[in-house]
């Protein structure tokens, strides 16, 4: 039985603008909350002047602290960099970019001790413009840049799914003698992005923990409740869901309010079996408006995921992972 887990969710700040929504986390039983830095925090190398985004982050994250949630907090991209700083890829971008980090530690160091470098870097459009190996370099100077600032902070990178581009720079990250990484993310969705279902997750997470030896935090995981499914015809065009508006995939019935908040039991209990595991952040807290990737609001890739519909109202999902968090305190209060 395991004594801790961190049962957490990512969100930003349009969800903590809405006043009820720290209540109503607090009701679910959410304890940890996942989020990232709004772009690169500074205006000019020189000056070292914050970004007017990067100030309002910084009241976010003492307010949520306030509450008493804990943070988990994510860098910039490498995309947000600004050519000021070096060019791509360069001895004093990769040295501006330590630096930066270091900073960052030493400036959030009281409100936060975990920490996750950039995201999902397996994939092209996170790591531009680097390569894959100048994105492993850039992933192990933040991390050492974290380290420096707040030697007792927790680090870790996390990738999309376990392709082939994700399992190489797992094993070029955390397999060798000098690993700085203390714990492992691991994003997946398995029955929209990628074939299967909460079942999934056993073999995947068995696999990641076997190749790292290292403790296991689910940084995205979720199913979208919204959205019809491609046919075969369709998906083996390779077209990309946006353009139809419909999942390449789905699991049981498809995507709906009542099949997200069963896979979100599932999953769970996938989770919670695993002594490696120890903690798992739902994406997200709330559906959106507008699509991020294509900005439409009739798309269902990226506006349904949420646990409360887009005027902060519980749906089924927000009850399923209240009755998950719910019972593992109960159990766990008998030992």
């Amino acid at each position: 039985m395991k004594n801790d887990f961190m049962f957490g969710i990512y969100c930003d700040g349009t969800d903590i603008q809405r006043k009820d929504t720290i209540k109503r986390m607090h009701e679910v039983g959410i304890e940890w909350i996942r989020t990232q830095i709004p772009g690169f925090p500074f205006k000019d190398p020189e000056k070292l002047e914050f970004t007017d985004n990067f100030l309002a982050f910084t009241k976010m994250i003492e307010n949520l602290r306030a509450n008493g949630f804990q943070i988990l907090l994510i860098t910039f991209f490498p995309s947000q960099v600004p050519e000021s700083f070096g060019t791509s890829g360069s001895s004093r971008y990769y040295q501006n970019c330590e630096n930066i980090c270091r900073f960052l530690a030493q400036y959030f160091e009281k409100d936060v001790q975990y920490w996750k470098i950039a995201n999902e870097m397996n994939l092209k459009m996170f790591r531009k413009p680097l390569t894959i190996d100048e994105a492993i370099r850039y992933l192990k100077v933040c991390g050492k840049g974290i380290k420096k600032g707040n030697p007792s902070a927790k680090i870790c990178v996390n990738m999309a799914d376990f392709d082939e581009t994700a399992l190489y720079m797992y094993k070029k990250l955390y397999c060798g003698k000098k690993v700085i990484f203390d714990y492992v993310g691991s994003n997946g969705y398995f029955g929209s992005w990628h074939p299967g279902g909460p079942h999934s997750w056993d073999t995947a997470l068995e696999k990641l923990h076997k190749l790292t030896k290292k403790p296991i935090v689910i940084q995205e995981w979720g199913y979208s409740s919204k959205g019809d499914v491609m046919t075969e015809d369709e998906r083996s065009t390779g077209v990309y869901p946006c353009k139809l508006k419909k999942w390449w995939y789905k699991w049981k019935d498809g995507h709906s309010e009542k099949e997200q908040a069963e896979y979100i039991v599932e999953a769970m209990n996938v989770f919670l079996s695993k002594q490696y595991v120890i903690g798992a952040f739902y994406f997200m807290w709330s559906d959106r408006e507008r699509c991020w990737q294509c900005g439409l609001p009739d798309c269902p890739i990226e506006t349904g995921w949420g646990l409360t519909d887009t005027k902060g109202n519980p749906k089924p999902s927000y009850y399923a992972y209240q009755s998950v968090i719910q019972s593992f305190k109960q159990v766990r209060g008998t030992f």
